[in-house]
């Protein structure tokens, strides 16, 4: 008498756990979720007193491990093992607490906990959907992989993918029926979403950014585009692409043209503001050598500003950007020309020597003899400054100091305190024109090093310029408003151009806290550029990087 094995059905493997009649029972509270209450509580040696079992719909993950428990023959003890295991996975309760329990409450859970597939499976009499596509909605997203899932769009498979999952299937096990279903859906819903949105992007007119992973970013224009499906593998798309970097050839020449405009504007605007100060003061003046003291007073104290700014510790700083090397985070700034026979002692030296000239152009305020005369050493003031100092940064941080510049004025009804009071304010007006000129010129020297740097610096000196062009127009100072808006026009226009031309700025985040060197060879593969990192992060220690903080694009 021979016996013949075979492998229990589905409907065998249940009646087995579950009495017939029985209803299955899936949610209590009306919420997915099924509390059952142990009494008396279920105490278990060093597991510890269990008084409730939590359960609530299973992940994939969750009927994965059960399958793998059936092992490779479904037999009713495999199949009662893993239904063990997956309430137990589910409900937090260790497996030789749950195996104490009392069958009947066993049954239960094991009926909620698989009733969820049950239902969600369409039935062997039931027509399949034949929609080209199918949306599903989750309630709650899923986190995986770095990347949040709210929903998942499924599509028709090839009869290919159909091939391949049933010679997964063809292994026989629970475990290779699941992982089949996985990979297929995997592939329907993932891989050839990507695969489509890259083909769009490679489509698309012009060139683009390229994100490489050991170049970096550049622009790149793309020549040829193709891809393909491996033969009895899913889920993977294989992608050749030729690409050829694109280098914009008239930036330099358009950069240099935008610098000479601004270049002339300034001469146009310091000409109208000595013009407009001349004519302005020229009754004024004519009081005699109180009123001159006046506008020279102010002038003077103006001056002082200059002078203070000269030695501040950010004239310093900026001034030992022309040295060569990496001088830490603190040194080097936006534009500055390196000069590489210069030294700690000849950086020193010069910034000294350009602070003596400084303090004299100050100095002969005090002595002007005329409107012309003052005018001109007031032009002169901001001009010393700026020179004195490498670092186009640096000349725009001390110079935006000196843009304030408001003449205390006494109400007087003698001719000749009105004549004060005006040679004051018109003074004072001219020191903010001087200051605005060379901060221009600084501008148009400065290299922001992102977009939102030069929308910021756009910001800033536009509303500058903008609040003493409406100064102009109301002191009746025609040419001078003209000359401010032809001024404002050309730096913003400069500082529009660089930023279009410039990398964004990023939030970088990392798991834990990185070297400098090994960030910037991540994320730009030059390790030169760690020193931009430090300098935007600002960290305790390069070596010690946080981990988040922001940084360029490309």
């Amino acid at each position: 008498m021979s016996h013949h094995h075979r492998q229990p059905t589905d409907e065998e493997v249940m009646a087995i756990v579950i009495p017939a009649g029985e209803e299955v029972e899936q949610e209590d509270d009306g919420d997915r979720v099924l509390v059952i209450d142990l009494d008396p509580p279920l105490e278990v040696k060093k597991a510890g007193t269990f008084d409730e079992l939590s359960l609530h719909e299973p992940n994939v993950y969750h009927i994965l491990c059960a399958a793998q428990a059936m092992g490779r023959q479904m037999t009713p003890e495999s199949v009662y093992n893993s239904q063990i295991g997956l309430v137990a996975r589910i409900s937090g309760v260790p497996e030789r607490a749950i195996i104490e329990l009392p069958s009947t409450i066993l049954d239960r859970a094991v009926v909620f906990v698989t009733g969820f597939e049950e239902d969600a499976r369409r039935r062997p009499d039931e027509e399949p959907d034949t929609a080209p596509s199918f949306s599903l909605i989750f309630s709650d997203p899923i986190e995986a992989t770095g990347r949040t899932f709210s929903d998942m769009t499924l599509r028709e498979p090839t009869v290919r993918e159909r091939r391949i999952m049933k010679a997964a299937e063809a292994k026989g096990t629970p475990e290779a029926f699941l992982q089949a279903e996985i990979a297929l859906v995997e592939a329907v819903s993932e891989c050839l979403a990507q695969r489509d949105l890259l083909v769009m992007a490679a489509e698309a007119q012009g060139p683009g950014t390229l994100i490489h992973p050991t170049v970096g970013a550049l622009q790149a224009a793309l020549t040829r585009f193709e891809w393909y499906e491996r033969d009895g593998v899913m889920g993977i798309v294989d992608i050749e692409m030729e690409l050829v970097e694109v280098v914009n050839y008239l930036g330099s020449v358009i950069t240099l043209a935008l610098d000479a405009a601004i270049g002339v504007a300034a001469i146009a605007f310091g000409a109208s503001a000595s013009s407009d100060y001349t004519a302005s003061t020229l009754a004024p003046y004519s009081y005699g050598r109180s009123v001159l003291s006046a506008g020279r007073d102010v002038a003077s104290l103006w001056g002082a500003g200059a002078v203070t700014a000269i030695r501040s510790p950010s004239a310093w700083s900026s001034a030992l950007g022309v040295l060569p090397g990496n001088l830490g985070r603190y040194v080097g700034g936006n534009g500055a020309a390196i000069d590489p026979d210069a030294t700690e002692a000849s950086v020193l030296e010069d910034l000294t020597r350009n602070g003596q000239v400084v303090s004299a152009n100050v100095a002969a305020l005090a002595d002007a003899a005329d409107a012309t005369t003052l005018a001109t050493g007031i032009l002169a003031v901001p001009e010393s400054v700026r020179s004195a100092i490498a670092d186009p940064a640096g000349q725009i941080a001390v110079l935006t100091s000196l843009v304030s510049c408001d003449a205390t004025v006494l109400a007087s009804s003698a001719p000749i305190g009105g004549a004060i009071a005006t040679a004051r304010t018109a003074t004072a007006t001219l020191c903010r024109q001087a200051a605005l000129l060379s901060l221009a010129r600084a501008c148009g020297d400065w290299q922001p090093s992102s977009a939102e740097d030069a929308q910021a610096m756009r910001l800033k000196i536009g509303t500058l310029l903008d609040d003493e062009a409406i100064t102009a127009a109301d002191s009746g100072n025609d040419a001078s408003f003209q000359a401010l808006r032809s001024l404002r026009a050309q730096v913003l226009q400069d500082l529009a151009d660089r930023g279009a031309r410039l990398p964004d700025m990023i939030t970088v985040t990392r798991n834990a806290a990185l070297p400098a060197l090994v960030l910037a060879q991540q994320l730009y593969a030059d390790g030169s550029r760690a020193p931009d990192l430090i300098r935007r992060a600002d960290p305790i220690h390069p070596a010690f990087m946080p981990t988040a903080f922001e940084a360029l694009s490309s």
